[in-house]
């Protein structure tokens, strides 16, 4: 058991309206990054590579915004004693950069298809990663790894 883990999900699950107030970060940060208006986009499939990773900084600025969560000195966020890393992907996995390896990570996904999101909360121990790396030394999270995440929001409905 870990109990900083748990502790840490035990109190961002009891913040009042969470699903919906996350929901509302990650169609923010969607909004800002496509940029409908001025560049005719509508989706982030159609983003850039380097605006994907605009999309990440994000959420993270508009969760510590959103619900009042400190900078840690270390990671991206930090609450009741506890720093944690923020992470989110588009994608499939997330990738966990050398300094978050053994820290607990909120990872947020978005499934832009079925306009959906996930959010939860993983020790990204290195069993919990691939072997491999990318040339920044980051790790993507393995299939192991994701069976432990634990689901804040398992299933919440990205606004409109």
């Amino acid at each position: 058991m870990d109990a900083k883990l748990e502790k840490l999900f035990s109190t961002l699950d009891s913040i009042k309206n969470f699903e919906s107030r996350y929901g509302k970060v990650i169609r923010d940060a969607m909004d800002y990054v496509i940029d409908g208006e001025r560049m005719g986009r509508t989706r982030l499939a159609e983003v850039e590579k380097a605006e994907k990773t605009i999309f990440g900084i994000k959420v993270e600025a508009y969760l510590r915004h959103e619900f009042r969560w400190k900078r840690g000195s270390k990671l991206d966020f930090y609450l009741i004693d506890i720093e944690f890393d923020s992470k989110a992907t588009i994608g499939k996995t997330w990738m966990i950069p050398p300094e978050a390896i053994g820290e607990i990570c909120l990872l947020t996904r978005i499934n832009e298809d079925e306009m959906f999101f996930q959010a939860g909360l993983l020790r990204a121990n290195p069993d919990m990663l691939t072997k491999g790396s990318n040339q920044d030394k980051k790790k993507s999270v393995s299939a192991v790894g994701k069976q432990h995440i634990k689901w804040l929001i398992p299933n919440g409905e990205i606004p409109t």
